[in-house]
């Protein structure tokens, strides 16, 4: 497989949400296995990382190792096998001593010394240590899940238990109020009290991350087609698509008889299915593929950015990462470029600026 094929595979791993709800597993479909036979991540390895505005100007020099998006005005970023945290000018705010960090969310972010995780403030303080932590994640909505004593939580900001979970119970973060956990194979939601307000009767393959809530519903499969519950377990559209995503700004990417189009909250079609692949709507535009090659539609499924790119992504910031010939860059939602496509790797643009590998 070359790697424009590879990296299509790759984008559409974090694309779909494939999973399942069912009493027995579903079987993989030949279409997921093709996803799921190259993906190895959207990165760059063995490269260095610098971070570009929107007008394409080199924000922060290129010296970083690895780079995440920015976060409450912070990126987590590496240096010499370390992890700290550098501003929107460059300048290191917390010094790289950690093994691995995670985003600031609400304040704080998680980060590992060894095999212990702990939470710092945005001036490096230690601010949430608590005994026996071996893995946290960044804060979402007041919650963080943490892993200790060989099972999952979640705490608050202050450290307080909220929610514990039995041993054999693996959970996803709150999106909605509600957090999706795993129980012997199978998917439910739980509440913020911990209680367990859809049962779990949901499957999906191992290696699909995004399971959550948007817009009051949720994908779900069922009888061999997909469809939406609601926060009840309710199947609200019915079961007849082959695929599904989540909603966005309104409107759901399906696939039906072998084409995407997107419906509304009712079922009904906004635009028809007519693309080979669809991503979700992100700021008014979404892009799909048509023959091979992608552009972007309104919600009206009016064409605004002509079929011509490789790989598009999601605009994030008013500006959309795509690929040609193997080389990321950054369009408008004119579809002129804002830097062309001579990168590496290009992330999403986050707070203005957007982490890249130069050539």
């Amino acid at each position: 497989m070359n790697k424009t094929a590879a990296l299509l595979a790759v984008f559409m791993f974090f694309a779909l949400s494939l999973f399942g709800c069912s009493d027995k597993k579903v079987s993989e479909s030949e279409e997921s296995k093709k996803i799921k036979s190259t993906v190895s991540g959207r990165v760059a390895l063995n490269k260095v990382y610098g971070f570009i505005d929107k007008n394409g100007k080199q924000a922060i020099d290129v010296k970083f190792s690895e780079a995440k998006s920015f976060s409450e005005g912070l990126a987590a970023v590496e240096l010499d096998s370390s992890w700290g945290f550098s501003d929107k000018s460059g300048n290191i705010i917390i010094e790289p001593e950690y093994d691995d960090a995670r985003n600031f969310s609400e304040g704080l972010a998680p980060v590992r010394k060894g095999g212990r995780w702990f939470y710092v403030d945005k001036d490096g303080t230690s601010a949430l240590d608590i005994e026996g932590m071996t893995d946290a994640y960044s804060f979402k909505e007041g919650l963080a899940k943490v892993f200790i004593n060989d099972s999952w939580h979640f705490i608050d900001r202050k450290g307080n238990f909220i929610i514990d979970l039995d041993k054999n119970v693996y959970p996803l973060d709150f999106s909605e109020g509600l957090a999706p956990v795993k129980i012997n194979d199978l998917w439910g939601f739980i509440d913020k009290k911990g209680k367990m307000v859809i049962e779990p009767r949901f499957y999906y393959k191992p290696w699909v991350r995004n399971l959550s809530f948007s817009e009051g519903f949720f994908p779900a499969f069922s009888l061999s087609k997909w469809g939406f519950i609601d926060k009840k377990g309710k199947f609200e559209i019915e079961r007849k698509y082959d695929f599904a995503l989540n909603f966005s700004e309104g409107l759901a990417a399906v696939k039906l008889n072998g084409k995407w189009g997107y419906i509304d909250k009712k079922g009904n079609f906004a635009v028809s299915p007519e693309y080979d692949l669809a991503l979700k709507f992100s700021e008014g535009l979404a892009a799909v593929m048509s023959n091979g090659k992608w552009g972007y539609i309104d919600k009206k499924g009016g064409t605004v950015i002509e079929p011509s790119f490789d790989l598009a992504f999601n605009f994030s910031d008013g500006a959309a990462v795509i690929v040609l010939n193997e080389k990321y860059g950054f369009i408008d939602k004119s579809g002129k470029f804002i830097y062309p496509a001579e990168l590496n790797f290009a992330d999403n643009f986050s707070e203005g600026l957007a982490a890249v590998v130069p050539e």
